[in-house]
């Protein structure tokens, strides 16, 4: 077998391994020095030695791509720099292929060359050793030609690195040499080089027709060449190598593309193959016959002298039939007319037949053409002559493809490859003459080919060849529909979804289209991929033209009524900004209504019908990066379908292969899918294996734009990528590839085109632009034409999520304004200046609610604006009458400046980068998207700024409104309070008159309430009154405002009482002091002088009897346990009797009511049973989930067993007997039910004290009650209880517990106050005694006095501060804008799951409600600590005042009388007070009683009181313990206040997460779903108070697990809502899992569905990633908790998304609360 045969296999297969061996694809004929002459010679020695890196045979690896094409230059080409790059440097090579990366077709360089014979050695500063080739190199630059540049630049590259270059230069439309000489440095030999690589992968497969143009030897320098223009509507004379030394080229041949058109304006697409010169001989023959053989068409070039000479006879020796065009150079061209020109025609034809004899005529066209004297000579009007010239030329050439079309359309299909040519020249080489004549294929082609046999439009190709990305998007797009179609419909989609489901859940093995793929990848070669690449575009063409016409039509619709809708849109945002507003405008404001609303219906139904061609072209659309996508999908999906072992080293091997793709052009695929998602294992390990070899962090740059803006082709021309370009939506998602520029890596980021017609979604937009922000150092916005309202919109929304989302990058923004007429032209650069500056002020304006500048978050930078012309031209050539597009050579110019100012902002970005590596970007930008994917609904569903201002602005005029309105009502509170307070001072206080006192108060509150909150909604629907407020955002403000102000009413019944109290218990004391004074009083009138020691005794008396009054009145002011027990039960009862035959909720009626002997029996019986229950769960080690240990310890126990039973007959909540199911529920009740319940209760009743006089707080306890039964450990077992049994037994349990809990606090508060009274009436009793001691000495008076008031005054100040203090605190926390349930929600979530705290998330977890409080009281810390601060920062000096002004006050008057001067005292107290203070009302200080007695000398009794001034030393402790004391009491208030804001505090009871109902519940009858063979559930038919949050877990955190292996079930409620089922027994199993939630959770079953049709996580399995993260930082500790079997780690790795291998807290971890104090 010959070399040849080796190539070709028995089925026609091309051997493409063994054809890329360097022994066949590159192949040397050395040339003697006759063959060439000397000149010829001398250019080739010096240009190889200085431009070629490598010798011919390079070392370099043949796969390794070369670094040139992955590098950008960051120096700029100039004549000295140029000749450094060859002499010095040797970078040559970098600029070569940077020209070729902008496109710019090497015109930089071939324009510096010529300037270099104007330079010295000395201007270029290169090394004297250098002189000799620098000298050289001046005598041939003459000579370097485009083609001589282009042959030194392949020969400095490998095989593999050839192959990838020639993609460039055919994208520059230049000609690539398929052979060519060099000089062979090594060997010192001139050698003639025949290169396939360098056709390989441009000509692997293709469909183009094959052109062979060869000349006679005496066509020679006739201009061959230059005539392809005439013949090809795309070439111009600078496509072919026309120019230099014809000897350099002669025998060589170039490969050029071209569009050539024939009969009927039928363009076809030509494989150009021009040979120079002649065919020689042993050098190139076999190269030309083997090209010959294949080609459709023949250009032969002669003379007229040939055809009298037998030199054509060797020339078309090797003709076989193919069609031929004979172009014979005619020297008086321009004298013939066209009859001459016929007659020389038919005079060649017959010429030619005896060189053709047995070729019809009708297979030749002949054409005649000018000599290349004509075009040099001298002529009295040129451009008439070669005007003339080129009409001819190209009629002539368009008759002849027309004639010859049939014939060459026949052996079209002969040609497939260049792999053809090059088996057929290896054959010729080898002496194996024989052509081989059966139609050649590859092996990979023919085995995709077999692949999609069956493959057609009209079958569903997206299942077959990728099930898994097809399945995913199919569920979604049923969701959708479920959320759309009507009822009727809405099963059938149902039952589709769930079979869809099933069809992805068994998949059991990779497609074969897909398992072909990765075994390409894995085996195959590039050029194979390629193959398969250009076999699926073939395929694809079968189908896509027709419906891509229908698709360019529909569009230019959609085009035309979207511009519609952005018009009115912005004529409407015009008139929305005048200011003032123009009431004329009303009218027109109704008209662009209107019209925008006719728009946006044409619209719809234009897109309805473009979503249904886009489906017939995706399901056509069968690419590499569809596959590519598909791996991707499994490798997330189950990447076990890879292999059964050892998948991650398939997964590590395809990521080898995914950045081996990226170099070469085909990016990795970051963002993807419908909807999009980023995170990969797969895609992981690529960015990680491409950032081995990063010269730094990354610095990522980003394009963004509207579609078809040619954002890919920017990148593609500004840093030399390959992302796919074309016209429509060829980027779906993100793309990412990286490049090196300096010491920089940088991370190109192409986004999906914006204000798609496909996707007309402006959430997707805003998520899309939002990504690029938060991940880019350096943003592009492209755009065409000037600044737009569009730009505008775009940005200020991902300015808006940025800020939200409080992302650490800060990307700097630079405009390119595209298909700009004159770039160079500064002055209008600057024209678009203030457009920037005016787009950045509209920027900020609307983002005004934002409260930060935008400098703070990005920058913009004044001069931030590059204009780009237009990349291509499109002109008409003068000479031929023919339109023409070739590429602008302005435009690499422009992108040199483009990169330039790019590169500046990425050194300076570097400098400070957001990424450590490569390794943290790609964990960053998977976090970013699942930020963006988790918050877009409701961060970026509005289109623009303005319509968010709107929501905002609603927002701020209620948030105001209702701070106002908070405010009005506290003060209007405070002065009721005070005002009952005062009417009741008369009256003498017992329990009775209290408990009327508060009755009445809450009426009166109730009426101010009311009145308020009628105010503030008029004034709120006063402001919100415009038409462009959003009617559902105004109706949930004005809930939020109702029920705001409501909330405060519990808070004032808590202080009214409080302070009621506390006046009772004063009253109590003042009556024993002024009675005292009183009695004394008269003493002193009846004996005068009076005797000290009767008066003594008799005082002493008279306190004692005062005593035992004050403790009766004390007692009177507190219910006894009997009555307390009395009025709850009585309170409970009266409850149930008012809401019981209501159309309301069940609870009412299944509740028992009870008289209060019942309960107290009742409840006696159970307390046996609690102290049962807690020596049975100490025995068991009562846990959950541990259902059989249990059994067995219960059957294999005697002890437990009598517990059991003894238990079991105390108590009758069971319908089964089977103990072990029994044992279970038992455990779960007691563990999480009746805990939770008493937490709530014991809560209530400290908030809410006392609770027997107040029906809502009764309501509220009942609401508990409820919450319980909802709870799983006794909703999942409802067929097991007896309900009736176990509620009355439930509300027995709770009564109780308010019962015992009331009397143990009223006790406690009655012990304190009894303590209290004694403390007073001792302190009074002693200061009496010391008071009749001292009357005799003023000195002893003064001392006295002076003590009293000094500790007096400290405890009073305590007291009017602690007044101040918790109403600015209760006020401030009305107020805060942090304490709302949903800023407490994300911050939070942040603060755990977001950031990884595992501490923090077991708090999340365990006891979410305790946490948010947690969490608003550092939020509210700074705020606390203010108030504090304010009010004591002077307080050591407010003391030393007090002291003094009272010192100055008691020396500046006449003292007399003993209790004239405390009066006075008092009194300058007030005035002090108030005088140094501010904010302060109603100060009244309060000393203790002081005898009427006389002072006999008042000046000794001044002097004494001086003392005063001496306990000033005393003041910094007293202030420490004041401060202490009042931190305490405003804490509690605090406390108070935020749990009243944070609102309901029930959880879901799948996860744990908390509800965010901050206002009264939407109380309303959820539709049950039927359940076959079991009876709808109880409260079908009652009234549900509606929970929800938009922030759910997966079920693990709260102990979720699977039925039988007892394994974390780490999905959300929500997910697998359709398909999923919850098992509560052996027995009973509730499928779907939606129905389950629907009968027995049906309080959160709306809010559950809500986000399983609309989360953008619904269909995923498991949760998101950082609360996948979460759960392997907490996991030890929840699994030793909730007693669930944890997956191994290697399970772990085998699941479809990412669990990181993180070290879990210990079971045994301690969390430390800090809810204690701020």
């Amino acid at each position: 077998m010959t070399v040849a045969d080796a190539n070709i296999s028995d089925e026609g297969d091309i051997n493409v391994v063994e054809l890329l061996q360097k022994c066949h694809s590159y192949h040397v004929k050395k040339i003697s020095d006759k063959q060439l002459d000397t000149k010829v010679r001398d250019i080739l020695t010096v240009w190889s030695r200085c431009a070629i890196v490598y010798p011919p045979h390079s070392s370099v690896q043949p796969d390794s791509l070369d670094a040139v094409f992955n590098t950008i230059t960051d120096q700029q080409l100039d004549t000295k720099s140029l000749i450094r790059s060859l002499l010095v440097d040797k970078t040559f090579k970098t600029y070569v292929v940077d020209s070729l990366k902008r496109y710019h077709g090497l015109h930089d360089i071939m324009t510096l060359l010529p300037k270099c014979l104007d330079v010295s050695m000395q201007t270029v500063n290169i090394p004297s050793k250098t002189t000799n080739d620098f000298n050289a190199l001046i005598k041939i630059v003459r000579s370097v030609t485009s083609r001589v540049v282009l042959v030194a630049i392949a020969e400095s590259m490998n095989d593999d690195s050839q192959r990838y270059l020639a993609n460039f230069i055919k994208k520059n439309d230049l000609p690539i040499p398929l052979s060519y000489y060099t000089f062979n440095v090594k060997e010192q030999q001139i050698e003639y080089i025949i290169n396939f690589n360098l056709i390989a992968e441009i000509l692997c497969l293709t469909t183009d027709r094959m052109l062979l143009q060869i000349g006679s030897p005496s066509a020679i320098r006739q201009g061959k060449s230059s005539l392809l223009p005439y013949m090809c509507l795309d070439k111009r004379r600078e496509s072919g190598n026309t120019t230099g030394n014809a000897s350099l080229r002669a025998g060589c041949l170039d490969v050029l593309s071209g569009i050539i058109r024939s009969c009927d304006k039928v363009e076809q697409a030509y494989s150009l193959f021009d040979l120079h010169g002649t065919v020689c001989k042993g050098i190139n023959d076999d190269l030309v016959r083997a090209i010959q053989h294949y080609a459709a068409v023949l250009i032969l070039y002669i003379t007229l002298d040939d055809l009298e000479s037998d030199v054509l006879s060797s020339l078309f020796s090797d003709i076989h039939s193919q069609p031929i065009i004979v172009v014979v150079f005619d020297p008086d061209f321009d004298d013939r007319n066209s009859e001459s020109r016929l007659l020389l025609v038919s005079r060649c034809k017959e010429g030619l037949k005896r060189f053709l004899p047995t070729i019809t005529m009708s297979s030749i066209a002949v054409v005649l053409a000018p000599c290349a004297s004509l075009w040099i000579q001298e002529s009295e009007n040129r451009d008439f002559d070669e005007s003339r010239r080129a009409q001819l030329l190209r009629q002539s050439f368009l008759d002849a493809f027309s004639q010859l079309e049939s014939g060459i359309a026949q052996r079209q299909s002969l040609f497939r490859s260049s792999f053809m040519i090059q088996s057929l020249f290896l054959a010729y080489r080898s002496n194996n003459g024989r052509a081989n004549t059966k139609m050649l294929s590859f092996a990979a082609e023919r085995k995709l080919k077999q692949l999609l046999e069956k493959y057609t439009d009209q079958t569903d190709n997206l299942l077959m060849a990728t099930p898994v990305s097809y399945l995913q998007a199919k569920i979604r797009t049923t969701e959708k529909q479920l959320t759309m179609d009507t009822e009727e419909d809405m099963r059938s989609v149902a039952d589709t979804q769930k079979q869809l489901k099933a069809q992805l859940r068994n998949i059991t093995s990779v497609s074969a289209p897909t398992r072909f793929f990765i075994e390409l990848l894995m085996q195959g070669t590039f050029v194979e991929l390629l193959v398969v690449e250009k076999y699926l575009d073939t395929w694809r063409s079968k189908y896509e033209r027709p419906l891509q016409l229908d698709m360019s039509n529909i569009k230019q619709r959609a085009i035309e009524f979207a511009n519609a809708i952005k018009r009115c849109e912005a004529e409407q945002l015009a008139i929305e900004k005048q200011s003032p507003p123009d009431p004329n405008d009303e009218g027109k404001r109704l008209d662009l209504a209107r019209c925008l609303h006719g728009a946006k219906q044409e619209f719809a139904k234009i897109h309805h019908e473009v979503e249904k061609l886009e489906k017939k072209l995706m399901n056509i659309d069968l690419t590499v990066g569809l596959f590519l996508d598909e791996i991707m999908a499994i490798s997330n999906f189950n990447p076990t379908l890879f292999a059964t072992e050892n998948n991650q080293k398939i997964i590590d091997r395809l990521a080898v292969c995914f950045v081996d793709l990226m170099n070469r052009g085909i990016a990795l695929h970051i963002l993807r899918g419908r909807p999009l998602q980023c995170h990969s294992p797969l895609l992981t390990k690529s960015i990680q294996i491409a950032g081995k070899n990063a010269r730094s962090a990354p610095c990522v740059v980003s394009v963004i734009g509207e579609q078809s803006s040619a954002k890919s082709s920017l990148l593609n021309t500004c840093f030399g990528t390959n992302f796919r370009v074309s016209s429509g939506r060829c980027t779906i998602g993100i793309y990412a590839s990286v490049v090196h520029w300096g010491e920089l890596s940088v991370v190109l980021l192409d986004t999906e085109g914006l204000l798609s017609v496909e996707e007309a979604s402006a959430l997707l937009d805003n998520q899309i632009v939002t990504m690029a922000m938060l991940s880019s150092h350096l943003t592009i916005i492209n755009h065409k034409g000037e600044f737009s309202t569009i730009l505008s919109s775009l940005i200020g929304m991902s300015l808006y999520a940025k800020v939200q989302i409080k992302s650490a990058m800060k990307p700097a923004l630079l405009f390119i304004l595209r298909d700009q007429s004159d770039t160079t032209d500064e002055t209008k650069r600057k024209h678009f200046l203030p457009q920037l500056t005016n787009l950045k002020q509209t920027l900020q304006s609307d983002a005004k609610f934002l409260t930060t500048s935008i400098d703070d978050v990005m920058e913009i930078n004044s001069n931030a604006v590059i204009l780009l012309s237009n990349a291509i031209v499109k002109d008409i050539d003068a000479r031929m009458g023919i339109n023409q597009n070739y590429r602008n050579k302005s435009f690499p110019i422009e992108i040199q400046e483009l990169r330039r100012t790019i590169f500046a902002s990425l050194e300076l970005s570097s400098k400070s980068n957001v990424y450590s590596d490569f390794d943290n970007m790609s964990l960053m930008l998977a976090s970013n998207w699942s930020v963006i994917d988790r918050l877009g609904p409701d961060l970026l569903s509005c289109k623009s700024l303005i319509e968010l201002t709107r929501m905002t602005e609603v927002q701020s005029i209620a948030v105001e409104i209702l701070k106002l309105a908070a405010a009005s009502l506290n003060d209007q509170f405070e002065k009721l309070v005070e005002r009952r307070l005062k009417e009741l001072e008369p009256i003498k206080m017992t329990m009775a008159s209290m408990n009327t006192a508060s009755m009445n108060f809450q009426m009166d509150i109730q009426t101010t309430v009311k009145s308020i909150q009628q105010q503030a909604l008029k004034e709120f629907a006063q402001k919100t009154n415009k038409s462009y407020y959003s009617t559902d955002v105004k109706t949930q403000w004005e809930r939020t405002i109702v029920s705001s102000l409501k909330g405060l009413i519990e808070q004032w019944n808590y202080i009214f009482d409080n302070r009621l109290q506390a006046s009772s218990q004063a009253k109590i004391v003042k009556e024993v002091e002024d009675t005292l004074i009183a009695r004394a009083e008269e003493r002193f009138n009846q004996d005068k002088p009076p005797n000290v020691e009767q008066l003594r005794k008799t005082m002493k008396e008279e306190i004692e009897e005062l005593r035992i009054i004050s403790q009766k009145n004390q007692q009177a002011l507190f219910e006894q346990p009997d009555i307390i027990t009395e009025k709850i039960i009585r309170l409970y009862n009266s409850c149930l009797q008012l809401h019981k035959h209501e159309c309301g909720r069940e609870i009412y009626n299944i509740l028992p009511s009870m008289p209060v002997t019942d309960f107290i029996q009742h409840s006696e019986n159970l307390a046996n049973v609690g102290r049962l229950l807690e020596d049975f769960l100490k025995k068991s080690g009562g846990k959950i989930g541990i259902r059989q240990r249990l059994l067995n310890f219960v059957r294999s126990s005697n002890e437990l067993d009598s517990m059991w039973r003894s238990f079991e007959n105390r108590i009758q909540w069971f319908n089964s007997s089977e103990v072990s199911k029994n044992c279970q529920i038992l455990i779960g009740i007691a563990n999480e039910v009746l805990p939770k319940l008493q937490g709530d209760l014991r809560q209530l009743i400290k908030v809410s004290q006392p609770i027997y006089n107040k029906t809502h707080v009764m309501e509220q306890a009942i609401d508990m009650m409820e919450g319980a039964m909802r709870m799983r450990e006794v909703a999942d077992h409802k067929k097991h209880l007896n309900r009736n049994i176990f509620v009355a037994d439930l509300a027995v349990i709770a009564l109780r517990l308010l019962v015992d809990e009331s009397i143990n606090v009223g006790q406690q508060y009655y012990n304190e106050k009894m303590v209290e009274l004694e403390n007073r009436i001792k302190s009074l009793k002693d200061s009496v005694d010391r008071q009749i001691s001292s009357m005799e000495d003023s000195s002893k008076q003064g001392n006295e006095l002076a003590t009293t008031v000094t500790s007096a005054l400290f405890r009073e100040v305590r007291r009017i501060m602690n007044a101040k203090i918790t109403c600015d605190i209760r006020q401030a926390v009305t107020a805060s804008d942090h304490i709302i349930h949903e800023n407490v929600q994300n911050q939070a979530y942040t603060s755990s799951f977001t950031m990884a705290n595992a501490e923090n998330i077991l708090k999340y977890v365990t006891n979410i409600n305790l946490y948010f409080l947690e969490v608003s009281l550092d939020s509210i810390r700074a705020i606390f600590n203010a108030v504090i601060h304010n009010q004591t920062a002077q307080l050591e000096s407010l003391l030393n005042t007090l002291l003094g002004d009272i010192n100055n006050e008691v020396n500046s008057n006449s003292c007399n009388n003993y209790a004239e001067v405390n009066k006075m005292i008092e009194e300058r107290a007030n005035k002090s007070f108030m005088d140094n203070t501010k904010g302060h009302t109603n100060v009244n200080f309060k000393f203790p009683a002081a005898l009427p007695m006389g002072i006999p000398n008042s000046d000794r009794f001044k002097s004494a009181f001086r003392i005063i001034l001496q306990t000033s030393s005393e003041i910094p402790g007293k202030v420490t313990s004041i401060i202490a004391s009042l931190r305490g009491a405003a804490f509690d208030q605090c406390v108070r206040a935020i749990q009243q804001k944070l609102g309901c505090n029930q959880c879901c009871p799948g996860c744990g997460s908390k509800c965010e109902v901050t206002t009264d519940h939407e109380e309303r009858i959820v539709p049950r779903m039927p359940r076959p063979d079991f009876d709808q559930p109880s409260d079908a038919n009652s009234s549900l108070q509606i929970h929800r949050t938009k922030h759910h877990l997966a079920a693990c955190f709260k102990g979720g697990h699977y039925y039988k292996t007892n394994q974390p079930l780490l999905s959300k409620c929500y997910q697998q809502w359709t398909s999923g089922r919850v098992q509560l027994s052996d027995t009973e199993i509730v499928s779907p899992k939606s129905l389950y939630y629907n009968h027995f959770h049906a309080t959160w079953y709306d809010n559950l569905t809500h986000l399983a049709e609309k989360s953008s996580d619904r269909n995923a399995e498991h949760a998101e990633s950082d609360q996948r993260r979460a759960w392997m930082l907490v996991r030890r500790f929840i699994c030793q908790k909730y007693q669930l079997n944890d997956y191994s780690d290697s399970e772990y790795t085998q699941f479809p998304e990412h669990y990181p291998m993180v070290e879990s807290l210990p079971p045994d971890f301690t969390i430390s609360w800090n809810d204690t104090s701020l």
